[in-house]
């Protein structure tokens, strides 16, 4: 990456996190219309990765159309059945489920260079319910614990920053050859420990019933980050879009966040 890429990637951030401060200020109603927006945007992200990464034929933009929209309607049928019927013992257990698979696939992917199809099309259907948890996560907790959810988006942001600077400054060793070439040993741990030296020191008025999560930020968001990293790879794209300037996509921006509020519910 060029320094005026790399400079580019940074003033993006910076209005990313101006926007986030200002947007999490709102009432909870035109936080619900914000989300529509993101979300559609994601799930046109996803439709794209689901359709090239499971091989359904050339690159036609009426089937990817198709496909969104199948994507966008089972999240839709997600949220609805989460909301109304789910319990937080029930959601919990999703979570774990997800955050389990995730695990599990970046284990077996970077060891396998060639996933089955059936793989591939669990594997989006997994992260499509992801997206759609986080989503509801972030709505709720916006409603009842908003200066917790705050500091969890901080430390997530935090996360991410840290493994890119100290990667790109100190890295040598690929850590991650197969799914994220780019991971390096520096960064790596800089995902892992900076967050978590910087909840050791908040006070509890920051981290609520919440900090033992906030430990664990640092290691979700890595995990969140290799799984979208791993399902880019699947579809051969190097982004999920272009719509942010030096980062790429909605979900390039948004990946590690998005295993993080999904697996709130474990907490």
């Amino acid at each position: 990456m060029n320094i005026s890429s790399t400079h580019l990637r940074i003033y993006t951030a910076g209005v990313l996190i101006l926007m986030i401060s200002w947007m999490v200020q709102l009432p909870t109603a035109y936080i619900v219309v914000i989300l529509m927006g993101v979300g559609g945007v994601a799930v046109a992200e996803l439709g794209s990765l689901c359709y090239e990464s499971c091989g359904l034929g050339q690159n036609h933009r009426s089937s990817k159309f198709r496909m969104t929209c199948l994507i966008s309607a089972m999240a839709a049928c997600i949220l609805c059945v989460v909301q109304q019927d789910w319990t937080p013992q029930t959601l919990a257990y999703l979570s774990w489920i997800l955050l389990f698979w995730a695990i599990t696939n970046i284990i077996m992917t970077n060891h396998v260079l060639q996933e089955v199809k059936i793989w591939r099309w669990i594997n989006n259907g997994l992260m499509t319910i992801t997206v759609a948890l986080s989503g509801l996560a972030f709505t709720k907790m916006h409603a009842q614990y908003h200066t917790e959810l705050l500091t969890i988006i901080s430390l997530t942001a935090l996360s991410d920053s840290a493994g890119y600077v100290c990667g790109k400054l100190f890295g040598k060793i690929r850590v991650f050859k197969t799914i994220s070439p780019s991971k390096t040993e520096f960064g790596t741990l800089a995902m892992l420990l900076i967050p978590a030296s910087v909840t050791f020191c908040l006070p509890a008025a920051f981290c609520g019933r919440y900090r033992s999560m906030l430990y664990a930020v640092g290691a979700i968001s890595l995990v969140g980050d290799l799984w979208m990293s791993q399902l880019k790879r699947s579809a051969r794209k190097k982004d999920t879009g272009s719509i942010l300037p030096g980062h790429g996509g909605i979900l390039d921006r948004l990946d590690s966040h998005i295993l993080v509020l999904a697996t709130l519910a474990i907490f």
